[in-house]
């Protein structure tokens, strides 16, 4: 028998309960609620500046090949391009991409569009043949991110069909914006066509059609065609393939073999392309041999969880709201309860398989990303088990209800605020390579003083060599030139302003003048400025003539060069300073 205090916790929470959509009179308005909800997140997703071109990176050739050459070799592309690139596979038949073909099987019609507007979206007449000269860069990036933000826009949409069935209009378009904007579906999956966006839109289809089918079982069979596409796009959905087919089979048994069958058109077309390509019913990605392999389990699972580079409730501590859901589901036994517990408890079944499923993959940090990048495909069952929670949030002059109201908004804004800085600032994503490659030194996921979330706010990265302005000195007091080289490892646009002492003067030739300008000029300093911003990797060099101190040594030490920093994103701007000391240069002296 339930307690009060867990059945309070699930209410709402049934599947067959109606929503404004079910009456005629409210359908229209239903219909400009999902318009307006695509509309948003697209625009805003599409429009935020960061994109991650890492994995991905072959997807809009490979759909641009399905779409040509019908097939999905990418021997037409430049060979320069593949050579000694991990994400192509090289096979007797050709050169293929080593990822899941589901992602760019998608993009096919999205890249039929950008074919028909190239020349006004990139000024390019023949974006095919384009392809093939350059399948890798920014115009292919640009195509990736905007596709991606377009399904996670309608993966959007259906969580908040999905939500609208058990929690009404106002919670369903709550937990919507939770989903964009609050988890890696902002920061992640809409940076460039991961499988991550795709794989969420299928399973969230298959939730969608789960609702359908509660209220009408013909359209259980249906639910095999998202959920076996969504592993064609991304194997570790294995997971949810079983969960949810042992879901239909227990409660919509007699249209099992349907079921069956409809999975079948996605399933047998997807072996025998395997056959085909590779020889084998599944391709190099999909064998099981990948996991199970990491000496770092128990890292693997804290640091997916709580780590400050890829903790899930530390970049989407929402989730830690649907904890007690969880909790209570596993307490009640609810595999034997209502279709919706049930669903629920598949969820929380799903979430702790797939945790345990990329803690035990060998490079479960997954690489140069941000944030929980391999725990993104479990958003939907998220936001499934954070709508009992959000059911029974209200807005009362008690302490107890003001104090929850309270703690589950600020966790909505913190996790928006975590990937809204994704999603907008490059700098973010360059953690894993800035000071060292992440995937070289692990241990740097564990960094509280240095963690990706709080790049951006800090100094700008610099790397100036010598760290420190050398003069001569000893007898000679020789006259001394340095060269400043000053590397930009900030992805904002930087510019420098150097305040020179008294004493020191810049070497005014060609290359001086082309990137420096003097702003200011007195007896006791002079004020450089560079003349052009510079990004990340770019370098600037400045030469110096230290000339002899008017003064004893020991004065001028007094005075380093100054350098002023500004740094600027379509945001923010950050200043810093750094002075570099004085240090002797010793030169020996050589007797005539």
């Amino acid at each position: 028998m339930r307690s009060a205090s867990q059945s309070s916790l699930l209410e709402g929470s049934p599947l067959e309960q109606k929503t404004d959509a079910d009456f005629p009179q409210q359908r229209q308005k239903s219909a400009l609620i999902c318009l307006l909800i695509f509309v948003v997140v697209f625009a805003i997703h599409a429009f935020s500046p960061v994109v991650t071109l890492s994995d991905s990176a072959w997807s809009v050739a490979l759909a641009s090949s399905i779409l040509h050459e019908f097939n999905t070799n990418l021997d037409e592309f430049n060979a320069d391009e593949r050579v000694g690139d991990w994400r192509v596979e090289h096979l007797p038949s050709g050169d293929y991409s080593y990822l899941p073909i589901g992602s760019p099987l998608l993009a096919v019609p999205f890249v039929w569009f950008a074919e028909r507007i190239s020349h006004w979206w990139f000024g390019i007449d023949d974006l095919a043949n384009y392809l093939k000269a350059h399948p890798l860069g920014p115009i292919p990036g640009i195509i990736e991110q905007k596709f991606a933000s377009l399904l996670i826009a309608l993966t959007t949409l259906f969580i908040y069909l999905f939500a609208q069935s058990q929690v009404g209009t106002k919670r369903a378009i709550f937990i919507a914006l939770i989903f964009a904007f609050g988890t890696s579906a902002w920061s992640t999956a809409s940076r460039a066509l991961w499988q991550h966006g795709p794989s969420m839109l299928m399973l969230s289809i298959v939730l969608w059609l789960l609702v359908k089918a509660e209220r009408s079982p013909q359209w259980a069979p249906y639910v095999a065609l998202p959920l076996a596409f969504s592993y064609v796009i991304r194997p570790t959905n294995s997971i949810s393939l079983v969960v949810i087919s042992l879901f239909v089979f227990f409660n919509y048994r007699h249209c099992f073999v349907r079921f069956i069958a409809w999975g079948s058109l996605i399933g047998v077309p997807f072996v025998v392309y395997n056959l085909s390509v590779y020889g084998a019913p599944l391709s190099t990605y999909y064998q099981a041999s990948r996991i199970g392999a990491t000496g770092q389990l128990g890292q693997a699972l804290l640091g997916n969880l709580i780590s400050p580079a890829r903790g899930i409730f530390v970049y989407s501590p929402i989730f830690l709201f649907a904890i007690p859901v969880a909790w209570t589901l596993v307490r009640q036994r609810s595999f034997f309860a209502s279709k919706a517990q049930q669903l629920q408890m598949a969820a929380v079944f799903i979430i702790l398989a797939h945790w345990l499923a990329i803690s035990s993959f060998p490079h479960w940090i997954g690489g140069w990303s941000l944030g929980p990048r391999l725990f993104t495909d479990m958003t939907p069952y998220w936001m499934v088990l954070l709508i009992p929670f959000t059911s029974r949030l209200r807005l009362q002059l008690q302490f107890r209800n003001l104090v929850q109201l309270l703690l589950f908004m600020f966790a909505t804004l913190l996790s928006m605020a975590m990937h809204w800085h994704g999603a907008s600032d490059l700098n973010v994503y360059y953690w894993n390579q800035v000071p060292n490659s992440v995937d070289e030194h692990i241990e740097r996921i564990w960094d509280w003083s240095d963690p990706p979330f709080l790049r951006g706010f800090r100094q700008p990265l610099l790397r100036i060599t010598p760290n420190a302005v050398q003069y001569s000195g000893g007898a000679q007091k020789n006259l001394q030139q340095v060269q400043l080289e000053i590397s930009s490892l900030d992805t904002s646009r930087t510019s420098l302003r150097f305040v020179l002492p008294q004493g020191i003067l810049p070497v005014r030739d060609d290359a001086f003048d082309a990137q420096f300008r003097i702003s200011d000029e007195s007896a006791n300093e002079i004020v450089l400025e560079t003349k052009e911003s510079f990004g990340y990797g770019q370098r600037r060099t400045i030469s110096l003539y230290l000339s002899q101190p008017a003064a004893d040594v020991d004065d001028v030490t007094a005075n380093p060069v100054q350098i002023f920093i500004t740094t600027r994103n379509i945001w923010w701007t950050r200043r810093a300073t750094i002075n570099l000391p004085w240090q002797r240069l010793q030169i020996p002296i050589r007797m005539i």
